[in-house]
């Protein structure tokens, strides 16, 4: 299975995925105070479990979205303004390192190659960095959105919507019930 995500996830990064930082941190406590904080450590199966999740969002955003095309809820991120990287670019060029902005793709690939053998741990602020510059991500109805502004732009997807979390999100709940129509509607199956 980890094969098959890997090769989903290198095509997404092809299309200009973004790799952006989210470190989780593990707190252990003792009695009642904090007796450590670490990086949560990072398992491979975390990875695989995440890029079936978005294979599963998008494939259920493409399927509702092509049986309802005016009624479907999708996920739209749409790209950051040029102002948002101004930090990200003062930062990358403290170290003489030019970050490409245009599109996802040219930003993905100019932070691969801001790496400082030094200090592995530039990298990931410079991430962090361009995480800030993102905007929020927002639900949409299909019928209000030109379909050419579907885009995920960090996922690097034509269309994506919350599928898979109907117990902590009130819009996977829509999505579920758009694609029960959705296949009782068709031959999907």
């Amino acid at each position: 299975l980890s094969r098959i995500t890997r090769r989903w996830q290198e095509k997404r990064q092809e299309e200009g995925a973004l790799n952006l930082e989210s470190t989780e941190v593990q707190f252990e406590f003792e009695e009642a105070k904090v007796d450590s904080i670490r990086p949560k450590e990072h398992l491979e199966i975390h990875e695989t479990v995440a890029e079936c999740m978005i294979m599963a969002n998008h494939w259920v955003a493409k399927k509702i979205a092509d049986t309802f095309p005016g009624q479907s809820i999708l996920r739209l991120h749409p790209p950051p303004k040029k102002e948002n990287f101004d930090q990200l670019l003062s930062c990358a060029g403290s170290k003489g390192w030019a970050v490409q902005t245009g599109s996802n793709k040219a930003l993905a690939e100019s932070l691969n190659r801001c790496s400082d053998t030094a200090d592995p741990t530039v990298n990931l602020l410079l991430r962090s960095l361009a995480t800030l510059a993102m905007v929020q991500a927002v639900y949409f109805s299909t019928g209000s959105v030109k379909r050419e502004a579907w885009q995920h732009y960090g996922l690097a997807l034509d269309r994506y919507t919350h599928f898979t979390s109907p117990i902590r999100r009130y819009a996977d709940i829509l999505v579920h019930r758009l694609l029960l129509a959705a296949v009782a509607s068709s031959d999907w199956w």
